[in-house]
């Protein structure tokens, strides 16, 4: 373990003097030749080579070595048992581990929390039960103590007549008798020294004990209430499917797209209007509120040109982007996914955090040729079609029923989280080409927000081939921040009507059919133009 901690330290972080932390792979590499790099490997230096070493200086009856070459030997084996301690404390140090995303994910595992728990027991119980074998060592008689009192066979054979091994098994089970109160009285206490020893040990097994225990039993029951959930969204499918007769396949598919979505929306589910509150009603110290902002969505979610919309006027409120990260949601879509069709009723907008989104049309004959769908009806509870991957390795079109009592969100007016539409027609699909390209810290789909009832001018669609992950922005919460913030309200309605101007212009300036990447680099080569020009 010490060989694999030797070089996997060229792969941890560390802070810098600022306290700022330094993820450069050759500055890390440089940092830790300089510092602990040298100990670790003195660490690595098998014991018996150190013996081995130790002997030749100082054990050889042929020749004499001075007494000071004899103590430095003994001092290079103390040094390599010392540094093998000082390893063993640097490996409690997993700042860095805890901060990827493997760890958060293995810390999510149940049967590592309980296989975690019980190896904190067995640990524990084995220091204890190291003192108790230390406990008789420092008796000035240990004939009276329990280690030579034990009995391990009917023939009458001692504890201590056995090897290491067969002892700890012994002082284990002691321990854990003692901890579980059970007490079989094979093993007691005598002497003043071993009575004082169990109560210690009684006293650290009631706490290490309720310990083990709470914890085993938040495991358990955060299991049962997250099946709870998942039955629950299990039974409104069910439900739905009756009504509506959508047949077995569909409902198959529903429930499978169900059980492998529902645990990742129980882990969202909390309070959000009581964190609004906490929020909004000023109890938060003024320089968390300074720091929170930057932190939201790993810091992509205040430099979003939709939050930008009023630098150089007014900046920004603390609050602004706190209420805005309460109200989004995380939405990943995958590559040629559409997002919504023109003549949608329109529902939400959309923060770009990752991959390449587009706004599509027909060119030339195929805007003639193109099925058009029907514009999309007004519901009480809105129903949007999603895309899921099949089991079987296709695509499977399964409607997702969103209501906000699904989330625990109560809302004056239902609507969809996800707006979702995927046309089974292919020759539909690829006859739609992008003509405005959308990255990370855009936004798009905010113009028939603004409206009173405008549907989609245009269809969006995420054209990365890795897919991409967008912050989703209903539109109650959107009109609920713009009146909040009249002056932001005021800069999002204005660029909104600047911004489809702009997209209009463009649709009708587009006569040629361009993947997104050669059109990316057209924007890009038309803008550096441009500034080029201005100069």
């Amino acid at each position: 373990i010490f060989w694999v901690d030797l070089f996997a330290n060229f792969a941890f972080t560390f802070d810098n003097a600022e306290g700022d932390e330094v993820v450069d792979l050759s500055r890390i590499a440089k940092h830790y030749l300089r510092h602990s790099f040298a100990i670790n490997a003195v660490a690595c230096i098998p014991e018996e080579l150190v013996q081995y070493i130790v002997g030749g200086l100082s054990g050889s009856s042929e020749s004499t070595v001075p007494f000071n070459q004899c103590l430095r030997a003994l001092r290079l084996q103390r040094m390599s048992r010392l540094a093998r301690l000082m390893r063993l404390t640097r490996l409690f140090k997993v700042k860095a581990q805890k901060k990827s995303q493997f760890f958060k994910w293995l810390e999510r595992q149940k049967g590592l929390r309980i296989v975690n728990l019980t190896c904190g027991l067995a640990w524990v119980v084995h220091i204890l039960a190291c003192g108790w074998y230390l406990c008789a060592a420092l008796h000035d008689d240990p004939q009276d103590t329990w280690v030579m009192r034990r009995v391990v066979d009917p023939s009458g054979s001692k504890l201590i007549e056995l090897d290491s091994f067969d002892q700890w098994w012994h002082s284990m089970y002691f321990i854990l008798s003692v901890f579980t109160t059970i007490g079989f009285g094979d093993i007691s206490a005598v002497t003043m020294g071993e009575i004082i020893y169990v109560i210690i040990t009684m006293g650290i097994g009631a706490v290490v004990h309720s310990i083990v225990v709470g914890e085993l039993i938040n495991v358990v029951t955060s299991s049962d209430q997250m099946n709870l959930f998942v039955n629950k969204q299990r039974e409104l499918i069910e439900a739905f499917a009756a009504h509506t007769e959508i047949g077995e396949d569909t409902e198959d598919s529903l429930k499978a797209w169900v059980d492998q979505s529902a645990k990742s929306w129980f882990s969202t589910k909390y309070d959000r209007e009581s964190v609004k509150q906490l929020i909004t009603g000023g109890d938060i110290p003024r320089h968390l509120l300074g720091t929170l902002p930057s932190a939201l969505f790993s810091g992509k979610l205040v430099d979003n040109r939709l939050l930008r919309a009023c630098d150089g006027v007014c900046s920004m409120p603390p609050r602004l982007p706190m209420l805005v990260a309460l109200a989004v949601h995380e939405t990943r879509f995958l590559g040629d996914e559409v997002i919504y069709h023109a003549r949608d009723y329109p529902f939400s907008l959309f923060l770009v955090v990752s991959g390449t989104f587009a706004f599509v049309a027909p060119i030339g004959r195929d805007a003639r040729a193109a099925p058009r769908l029907p514009p999309a009806p007004q519901r009480t509870k809105p129903i949007a079609v999603s895309p899921t991957p099949s089991r079987s390795g296709g695509v499977a079109t399964v409607l997702r029923v969103m209501s906000h009592g699904t989330f625990g969100r109560q809302e004056e007016e239902q609507v969809p989280k996800v707006e979702r539409v995927q046309s089974s027609d292919s020759v539909y699909r690829e006859a739609l080409h992008p003509y405005q390209l959308f990255s990370t810290g855009s936004y798009f789909g905010e113009w028939e927000l603004v409206q009173t009832t405008v549907p989609r001018k245009t269809t969006a669609r995420c054209v990365s081939e890795g897919g991409g992950v967008v912050l989703t922005l209903n539109k109650v919460d959107f009109k609920r921040l713009a009146e909040q913030f009249p002056q932001f309200g005021s800069k999002w309605k204005e660029f909104a009507v600047k911004r489809e101007r702009w997209r209009a212009r463009k649709e009708a300036a587009m006569t040629v059919a361009r993947p997104y990447r050669q059109l990316a680099a057209r924007t890009i080569q038309e803008y550096y133009r441009n500034v080029t020009r201005r100069r």
